[in-house]
C-alpha cells in the first residue's frame, strides 16, 4: 500500500473520494466566502458563551465549548447544511440519499481543549469496505500546532480497534487547514482534537452525515416539525430526515404516497 499522505487542498470531489478511500481523509475547499466564515465565527462564539452559562453546572454536562444542533440556533447554520458543494462531496462517498447525523461545533478554549481531545472515531459501526458515516470539520480559524489542530491517524479507517495512545502519538499527523477549508473524512478514521496553547479560542463546525436508513443523533424532524420546518429549504429538510419518518398511526399510513411521512426512494 502507498503510505504517502496527501495533504494538499482540493475542490474536486472525485480526488477527495480517491484520497478518502486510501488514507481516510482529504482537505477540501468548499468555496465559502471569507466574510461568511467570519460571520459564522462571531455567531458561534456567542452561542458557546450561552451554552457555557446555561449548562456548565449540570452534573453530566461534558460538551463545554461544543454547541449541539447548530441548525436550530441560527439560520446561517441551517443554510450551511444544504450547501450544494457539501452535498457534492458527501454524495461521492455515501451515494444518494443520505441524511444529517449531527451538526455541532468544536471550539478549543484558550489554553485548553474539549471532549474531542480523546482518541476516537465518529461512527460506531465497523463494516469492512463500507462507509456508514462521513465527517466534515469546517475551520473557522486557521488550524495550527499552537491552537489545537485536529490530529488524524492516516489509513486507520480500516481498523476496528482503537489504536494505543503510544501509536497514535507516534503516527498521527496534524491537519493545518486554513480558515474556510474543511477536513472531510471517513468517520471510522481515528482522530483527536488538539490542545490549544494560545490565548485565543480556535473554532470549527463539525458535521456528520449518514446513510438514510440510520438513526440520527437527535430526532431532528420532531424538533423542526414544532415550527413546521420554518427557515429550512427543501434540501435541508431532507437532510434532517423529513422524508424518512415512520408513520405513527394507521391514519398516517393510509394516505396518498406524496403525503406519507416516509417518502419512496429514501434508501
Amino acid at each position: 500500500m502507498n503510505k504517502v499522505v496527501d495533504l494538499t487542498t482540493t475542490n474536486d470531489s472525485v480526488k477527495a473520494q480517491e484520497r478518502i478511500a486510501l488514507q481516510g481523509f482529504s482537505v477540501i475547499d468548499l468555496g465559502i466566502p471569507a466574510d461568511k466564515i467570519d460571520e459564522m465565527k462571531v455567531i458561534l462564539e456567542g452561542l458557546v458563551q450561552e451554552d457555557l452559562a446555561k449548562w456548565s453546572n449540570h452534573p453530566i454536562y461534558r460538551d463545554h465549548w461544543m454547541v449541539l444542533n447548530l441548525m436550530f440556533r441560527n439560520k446561517i447554520f441551517a443554510d450551511l447544511i444544504g450547501m450544494p458543494s457539501i452535498q457534492e462531496f458527501v454524495e461521492k462517498l455515501l451515494g444518494e440519499p443520505f441524511i444529517l447525523y449531527s451538526f455541532t461545533s468544536s471550539s478549543m478554549p484558550p489554553n485548553g481543549s474539549n471532549f474531542s481531545r480523546r482518541i476516537h472515531n465518529d461512527a460506531a459501526r465497523f463494516i469492512p469496505n463500507y462507509i456508514t458515516n462521513v465527517g466534515l470539520v469546517l475551520a473557522l480559524d486557521d488550524f495550527t500546532s499552537i491552537n489545537g489542530a485536529t490530529q488524524v491517524l492516516p489509513f486507520s479507517q480500516i481498523e476496528p480497534e482503537r489504536p494505543s495512545e503510544e501509536r497514535f502519538e507516534a503516527e498521527a499527523i496534524e491537519i493545518h487547514a486554513q480558515k474556510g477549508q474543511a477536513l472531510l473524512f471517513n468517520a471510522r478514521l481515528w482522530h483527536s482534537g488538539g490542545q490549544n496553547k494560545s490565548e485565543a479560542s480556535r473554532n470549527a463546525l463539525t458535521l456528520n452525515f449518514c446513510r438514510s436508513f440510520m438513526r440520527q443523533h437527535f430526532d431532528f424532524s420532531a424538533i423542526a416539525e414544532k415550527d413546521n420546518f420554518a427557515g429550512f429549504n427543501d434540501q435541508a429538510m431532507k437532510l434532517m430526515g423529513k422524508k424518512v419518518r415512520m408513520p405513527r398511526t394507521l391514519e398516517e399510513y393510509y394516505v396518498p404516497t406524496e403525503e406519507r411521512r416516509y417518502q419512496p426512494g429514501q434508501g
